[in-house]
């Protein structure tokens, strides 16, 4: 039975990607992708590659400001985390609290100890 089920889904899988490949309209491509989450990423790729060149710009733009955001939202973070982690310790605290309190690591704790010493 277990054997019949790995067969059908694996044929299922096939079948998906063979209704993929014979789509004509945006309507075959969106049904299809709303059965298979791998051929959804598919049919968004195939969207932006069939975007004209200004469409694949703007969209390559809007991707790095995204990019871009979240690399100043990791930044931020981490230097608050530093921040708390510095006051932490001015408090006397030992790094087993600073890690109950932060979530990080004690080996963290000790990178930011080492790096505000210096």
């Amino acid at each position: 039975m277990e054997r019949l089920q790995i067969t059908k889904t694996i044929s299922t899988k096939k079948h998906d990607w063979l209704q993929f490949l014979k789509a004509e309209r945006e309507e075959e491509f969106d049904v299809i992708a709303e059965k298979n989450p791998i051929i959804k990423k598919a049919v968004v790729e195939l969207k932006r590659l069939s975007q004209s060149e200004e469409a694949q710009r703007i969209y390559e733009a809007r991707q790095k400001a995204i990019s871009d955001e979240k690399a100043r939202t990791r930044t931020a973070r981490n230097k608050a985390y530093r921040e708390v982690v510095v006051n932490a310790i001015r408090m006397g605290l030992s790094n087993e609290q600073i890690s109950e309190l932060t979530g990080l690591t004690c080996f963290e704790i000790e990178k930011i100890k080492s790096s505000t010493v210096a």
